[in-house]
């Protein structure tokens, strides 16, 4: 009785892409939340491709620009934040 009753499994491969759309999925809603997590993204994507200077200029083209978008919409907020407390003082 050794193995009779026993399949193999079929293993299904995850490919690079796979894991990129599950950081994406996870990552990429969180944006406006934290900007921590537009770095984190980055990171994940560097290991994921094992290719430090193509994650560097991968992120540099895509990851910068949200930063930047997202540090200055935090900055208008914040500053609206403080006109309304000026008016109401």
């Amino acid at each position: 009785m050794t193995g009779k009753g026993r399949r193999k499994r079929r293993r299904t491969k995850v490919t690079k892409g796979d894991l990129n759309r599950f950081i994406d999925a996870i990552l990429h809603r969180r944006f406006s939340e934290n900007v921590g997590f537009v770095i984190v993204d980055g990171l994940l994507h560097a290991v994921v491709e094992r290719d430090p200077e193509e994650s560097v200029r991968k992120f540099v083209r895509f990851n910068v620009p949200v930063l930047i978008r997202e540090m200055a919409r935090k900055r208008r907020v914040k500053g609206k934040r403080r006109c309304k407390d000026k008016e109401s003082s």
